[in-house]
């Protein structure tokens, strides 16, 4: 399932619960019980929520202690700030142009109020993604790099099964070779590939480790949820093609 939406950032927020206060109207929030909540959690926002599913107003953690540094008596209505949801569903572009001038989003899944996204938050996904893609572009790098001074008839050997062309019918490239197209390479020349003989590599695990990154290729970018990633299969590549 492609995840263009706000599953993207659930990798991320698997271990945050969300951090609230429960009460059924405003005049119930007591304020020992939210400086326990400051007090004992690292967070900058607590929602008041009732019944999981509606947010009855956010206290940023910055108004509060000012306002007990000013000796202001407690009001629980002076110091509720809005805060934006967004739900699971949600589109990616229309949580990050939300994002945008806010400094938090409450998440909702199932119709009730369970994460919230920062812009931390979004950096962290974001960076996780980067890392991931990058893995894969310096290992098809050392591929093309190998194929190039190694197995100079790489099109000859597309051209046994069919694979030699593009789309639109042109011959294709070094760089236009895709992974499935570097299995089908390494599967055909590999008896003839004295740097594997020499190393005693696994014809069978190397090319299955070249179908698994050629999988989480396509997964990523096509921001499928629930990546497995390992990264011990992108370093034996590597190592391989040394």
């Amino acid at each position: 399932m492609n995840v263009f939406n706000n599953k993207f950032f659930l990798n991320n927020l698997k271990d945050k619960d969300l951090i609230s206060y429960n009460a059924n109207s405003l005049s119930d929030v007591k304020q020992e019980k939210l400086n326990h909540i400051f007090r004992t959690n690292d967070v900058s926002y607590i929602p008041i929520i009732r019944r999981d599913s509606e947010c009855l107003g956010v206290v940023s953690r910055k108004k509060y202690f000012f306002s007990i540094l000013d000796n202001k008596k407690f009001d629980i209505k002076s110091l509720i700030i809005e805060m934006l949801e967004v739900d699971v569903e949600d589109s990616l572009e229309k949580t990050l142009l939300k994002l945008k001038n806010e400094s938090g989003l409450l998440l909702k899944i199932d119709g009730k109020i369970r994460k919230f996204i920062s812009p931390r938050v979004v950096s962290n996904a974001f960076a996780t993604y980067s890392y991931r893609y990058m893995m894969i572009e310096k290992v098809e790098i050392a591929i093309r790099k190998y194929i190039n001074k190694n197995i100079i008839d790489f099109i000859e050997l597309l051209k046994e099964k069919k694979l030699d062309k593009k789309s639109n019918n042109k011959q294709k490239e070094i760089n236009d070779l895709l992974f499935y197209d570097y299995i089908t390479i390494f599967g055909s020349a590999w008896e003839t590939l004295d740097f594997f003989k020499n190393r005693s590599a696994d014809r069978k695990m190397f090319l299955f480790d070249l179908s698994q990154i050629a999988e989480f290729r396509n997964d990523l970018l096509h921001f499928r949820n629930n990546l497995e990633f390992d990264e011990n299969i992108f370093k034996n590549i590597l190592n391989f093609l040394k």
